[in-house]
């Protein structure tokens, strides 16, 4: 089985891969275990990563929550392994998991860290050997990967480091895929083997196959040690490796880095030049973290761009245009490869006199007032200004520097030459002629501020300079208050437009306040990789001059926490003189030399971080696109929650569940108001009878002959009893069947609210409710008139007065011809008590007849109410049925929009956190 065709896989952790390259004998395992600054890998002299090998700073994270692993293993400073088998099972080889895994392959297992890996890399070499195995140890041959965990260390989060098995001459790099998945290789190369034809090979593969990452190769030459013993040439190597890879790979700046490996662990030698060799390695450490740190944010930056611009659709379209135009912007920053590096100082610090012994020109003022009034890019790159503007045969027929003027109207003036005259059309402003003399006039005069927006000079093409860009900011510190105003430039090229910085102080005056302060307030995310010049060295007594450099270095190191200043003492104006060729002297030649060398140092240091220093500039003007984008998505998410809800509240089903509760409610409370309605009606009947017929026998009474009692019984009495049901009626109405229509009332501004609130909610869900609110659920449409149905007081009162006279109007005839056989005085007082009794009688009967009657008449009401009350629902389902089907269907979809939206905003939130932290920046250390 191929050992590499096995791999993690999909690298679903968005780790950043770091192959460990080389032929047998080039150091692999030892970088990897300097680098670790322990052994965590054997090393041996016979090839010993037969399995690939995966190392991690991950371990507390890794191994959190894992069966079987107790807190003291987590908090130790210990290396962890853990195995892959080929079918894909892993097992931590740490806590219970060593027994575990002893049970698997059926043997016992070294229980230290050191025997542990030697025994595993020692089994899978021995399937040279299978004959004289055992068949136990034979399962340890499916091992896929030995992973290495050791304990979390800044700025090495999210790195992998894979050491592959030793390369062979002829590798075939896409056989077993591992180059698709590496982000970056560091190619380790014995030194006292040289730049050996398999190298050649191997490293040409591997640009043939996948050219960046030859490109961007990093380069570590072990065993110099020897070399140095042998007295070879170490330099003489190091440039032969260097001309190879400028000129076969394409690497402006070759990431070559000498080290003696072992110098980092073994302590057994402990002479200088061993310590010195485990610095060299501790700084090329340095160095090289830094490079990869630089590459792992420049791809996370570039999964930003790639994620964000679908995430920023989750926005407004305000905010979508907003973010859009900022991304895009971003975006062509990030691809220009050119290098911005600001010049900053107090003004008479020597910034200019810099500048122009850089430039090998006496070009920019030195005058010992405020000088410089807008910041002037300085470029190398003639050639291509050429191109972009019209035939001018000055600049053809010279190679003097090319001056671009852009003004604010936006024009562009290209300088000196023809359009000279148009500068002075727009300006008023009369040129000089001469190259120096018009540089120092228009970058020097206030009265230009305002309408000059841009300087750029363009020099003859130098290398050393290629895409490096130098901005002349105006002095931090002008003397008049007019020339305050240069501030506001130089605010604005170190907040938006510097990648790095050269700070320049005098040396009799290092590490300025003002200066210092300005920066701290202006330019911080600069100091960390500003580069310190001291000018004006010339004018410290050389005595003084190693502890001036040495209390600078200390604080730079205390106020912006450079972990190792970068610090530079000069004479530009010594440089100047010598060059110029105004002097010859050794000490201006001393300065000369050293001006020069300073130069070379800063450019090439900066070449070597600038992946670094650009990738974390961007990262976090990336990282505050992207917390502004996720406070925009968790606005719409909020808006879209609430829609959610009004969605939810206005859904059919909500509506027909709350209608039914309103008539449950209604139901309940007729049913529960039942029994009182059959008291009161009781009661009023019993009431009214019971005054009535106190009223005739009160008349019987007062009857004084049969003449009076027979008009008594005859008139009085049937006219009394035929009002009796008129009056009950309009009492019950009054008292009982209003309280019924009170309900229905109730009811229907329940229902009727329920429809306005559906209503209301149809009409926020902007295009869906089109049509809906005016013609459908409106108030007009909702029939409240009662006395249409059949439950109306007009029906009741007919129905209660037809049952009450046919029960009523026979006792009454009866008890009037039963009276008109009385004639008898004597007998007369006896008649009417008879009489009294028969009316008693009657009453009492017609009120018994009267109050089953009434109560009758009241449960109908009732009843039919109940029945109108469901029948109003039905009345509006099928009404609204068809119509709101219709809204349902439009709501469904929508529901499941807005849900969706939702969703899709939680993971955007979920990926730009990842996003976030991936362009999060720590020291490494």
């Amino acid at each position: 089985m191929d050992r590499e065709s096995v791999s993690i896989g999909k690298n679903s952790e968005k780790e950043f891969y770091v192959y460990v390259i080389g032929l047998w004998g080039s150091g692999k395992s030892s970088f990897l275990n300097a680098l670790s600054g322990r052994k965590i890998i054997p090393v041996r002299f016979l090839p010993s990563a037969a399995i690939p090998t995966y190392v991690r700073w991950n371990k507390k994270g890794f191994l959190e929550g894992k069966e079987g692993i107790d807190d003291e293993v987590i908090a130790n400073d210990e290396a962890v392994l853990t195995v892959k088998m080929g079918g894909g099972d892993q097992y931590i080889l740490a806590g219970d998991g060593i027994g575990h895994f002893e049970r698997i392959v059926g043997f016992p297992l070294p229980r230290t860290y050191d025997e542990l890996i030697c025994y595993l890399h020692d089994n899978a070499q021995s399937e040279f050997d299978e004959k004289i195995m055992e068949e136990g140890e034979k399962r340890l041959l499916d091992i896929a990967e030995i992973h290495i965990s050791l304990p979390e260390r800044a700025g090495f989060e999210h790195i992998c480091m894979i050491e592959k098995r030793s390369l062979a001459d002829g590798e075939t790099f896409g056989q077993d895929g591992w180059i698709e998945r590496a982000d970056a290789v560091i190619f380790l190369s014995n030194v006292t083997q040289g730049f050996t034809s398999s190298s050649h090979r191997i490293l040409k593969a591997m640009y043939k196959h996948k050219p960046q990452l030859a490109e961007d190769a990093i380069i570590v030459l072990s065993c110099v040690d020897i070399v140095d013993r042998a007295g070879h040439g170490r330099e003489k190597i190091l440039q032969g490796y260097e001309k190879v890879v400028k000129e076969i790979y394409h690497q402006l700046t070759p990431r070559i880095f000498p080290a003696c490996l072992p110098a980092v662990l073994d302590n057994s030698d402990s002479g200088e030049k061993w310590q010195a060799y485990a610095e060299e390695f501790s700084e090329a450490a340095d160095k090289i973290m830094a490079d990869i740190r630089g590459r792992l944010l420049e791809r996370n930056i570039k999964e930003a761009f790639r994620s964000l611009p679908e995430m920023i659709n989750s926005l407004s379209r305000n905010e979508q245009e907003l973010y859009a135009e900022k991304l895009e912007a971003l975006r062509k920053s990030f691809n220009d490869p050119e290098f911005r590096l600001a010049v900053i100082g107090n003004f008479s610090c020597g910034k200019s006199t810099f500048l122009n012994a850089l430039l090998g020109q006496e070009l920019l003022s030195t005058s010992a007032l405020p000088t410089t009034a807008m910041p002037t890019y300085i470029r190398w790159d003639r050639k291509k200004v050429l191109k972009r503007i019209p035939r001018n045969e000055r600049f053809l027929n010279n190679t003097e520097p090319i001056v671009v003027v852009t003004m604010e109207s936006p024009k562009k003036y290209v300088l000196p030459g023809i359009e000279a005259q148009a500068f002075w059309k727009e300006t008023g402003i009369q040129l000089p002629d001469g190259i120096g003399e018009l540089i120092d006039y228009i970058t020097t005069t206030n009265s230009l501020i305002g309408k000059i927006k841009k300087i750029d000079i363009s020099f003859p093409e130098r290398e050393e300079f290629i895409n490096f860009c130098l901005i002349d900011t105006p002095g931090v510190n002008p003397g008049d208050e007019e020339s305050k105003e240069h501030i506001v430039q130089t605010q604005m090229v170190l907040r938006e437009e510097a990648d790095a910085a050269i700070v320049l102080y005098t040396a009799k005056d290092a590490m300025a306040r003002d200066t210092r302060q300005f920066m701290e307030e202006n330019g911080m995310r600069l100091m960390e990789n500003a580069i310190v010049v001291l000018t004006k060295m010339d004018l410290v007594p050389q005595k003084q001059a190693e502890k001036v450099m040495r209390n600078t270095v200390w604080l730079v190191k205390e106020q912006f926490r450079q972990k190792k200043p970068r610090v530079y003492g000069i004479s530009a104006g010594k440089a100047i003189e010598f060059g110029s060729g105004r002097s010859g002297g050794e000490e201006d030649k001393r300065w000369f030399d050293e001006f020069n060398r300073t130069v070379c140092d800063i450019i090439r240091q900066l070449r070597e971080r600038r992946l670094a220093i650009v990738s974390r500039k961007f990262a976090v003007l990336m990282t505050e696109i992207i917390q502004s984008v996720s406070e925009g998505i968790l606005r719409e998410t909020a808006k879209l929650g609430q829609e959610k809800e009004l969605l939810e509240k206005a859904s059919v089903d909500k509506l027909w569940d709350e209608f039914h509760t309103i008539n449950a409610a209604y139901e309940e409370n007729m049913k529960d108001d039942a029994l009182i309605r059959k008291l009161e009606a009781k009661s009023i009947v019993r009431s009214l009878i019971e005054r009535k017929k106190n009223a005739v026998c009160e008349k019987i009474d007062a009857a004084k002959n049969q003449k009076e009692l027979n008009h008594c019984l005859k008139e009085d009495y049937p006219n009394t009893v035929k009002g009796i049901d008129q009056e009950i009626i309009e009492k019950i109405n009054i008292e009982v069947i209003s309280e019924i229509n009170k309900n229905n009332q109730e009811y229907i501004k329940k229902v009727e609210g329920c429809l306005d609130k559906c209503s209301r909610y149809l009409g926020k869900i902007n295009t869906y409710s089109t049509g809906v609110k005016g013609s459908i659920i409106s108030k007009t449409s909702i029939n409240m008139d009662l006395s249409t149905d059949s439950s109306s007081l007009e029906e009741h009162t007919a129905l209660l007065t037809a049952i009450g006279t046919s029960w009523m109007l026979p006792g009454l005839n009866l008890l009037v011809l039963a009276a008109g056989i009385f004639g008898d005085y004597i007998r007369f007082n006896s008649k009417k008590e008879e009489a009294k009794t028969k009316v008693k009688q009657n009453f009492e009967t017609y009120e018994k007849q009267l109050i089953e009657a009434c109560q009758e008449s009241v449960r109908q009401v009732e009843s039919k109410n109940l029945q109108w009350a469901k029948t109003l629902l039905d009345q509006y389902k099928a009404k609204y049925k068809e119509a709101f089907e219709r809204i349902e269907q439009e709501y469904e979809r929508h529901f499941f929009e807005v849900q969706g939206k939702i969703k899709k905003n939680k993971e955007n939130i979920q990926e730009m956190q990842l996003l976030e932290e991936g362009l999060e920046i720590k020291p490494i250390g």
